[in-house]
């Protein structure tokens, strides 16, 4: 008798071992999948606001132009973009400001209801990415001659990159690069 219970003991610490396991392991794969699928939605983001870019300059907070695309030492990046937006009338276009920001660990996306903004004018944000090893935004011209900053000079104020380019390194040590040629309309 006391055999059985010792053996019955066993067997139940080894069934509750192994449940206990794929338990853990369904709930690691579950968050795995979770980041997997919040990331592939912010670079389904960044690549439909990309190709939704306009070539049109806004201004800043002093009336002053800026840039159509504007890329500040390959971290920074502002542009124009179209919007669909619903309404009781239909479906309507409207502009969009959008500004793409690199801070510790996050890039984040931000977005204005208008292009022109002065210092009162709302914003949403949302962290795309925030754990983030390393993130570098490049552009190539028609030549392929790459850049951190554009546009490459004040006359261009106009000019659109032939293409961008978002290389990602995660804290995991793993690096993902992403590139969006064709921009503008």
């Amino acid at each position: 008798m006391v055999l059985a219970l010792v053996l019955f003991s066993f067997i139940f610490a080894a069934i509750y071992s192994l449940l206990n396991s794929v338990i853990d392991s369904d709930v690691r794969s579950d968050r795995a999948f979770d980041n997997v699928a919040k990331s592939e939605i912010s670079w389904q983001i960044i690549r439909q606001d990309l190709l939704s870019i306009v070539r049109r300059p806004s201004k800043d907070i002093f009336g002053d132009p800026v840039p159509a695309f504007n890329l500040k030492r390959g971290s920074g990046l502002t542009f124009v973009r179209w919007i669909e937006v619903l309404s009781g009338e239909g479906k309507s276009k409207r502009l969009q400001k959008i500004e793409y920001l690199k801070r510790e660990g996050e890039f984040v996306r931000r977005s204005w209801p208008v292009p022109d903004l002065d210092p009162e004018t709302p914003f949403e944000e949302r962290v795309l990415f925030n754990d983030l090893a390393d993130l570098e935004i490049s552009v190539f011209d028609p030549q392929g001659r790459v850049y951190a900053d554009w546009p490459a000079s004040d006359d261009l104020i106009l000019s659109m990159p032939e293409l961008v380019q978002i290389s990602a390194r995660y804290d995991g040590g793993f690096t993902v690069v992403h590139e969006y040629p064709g921009l503008g309309e």
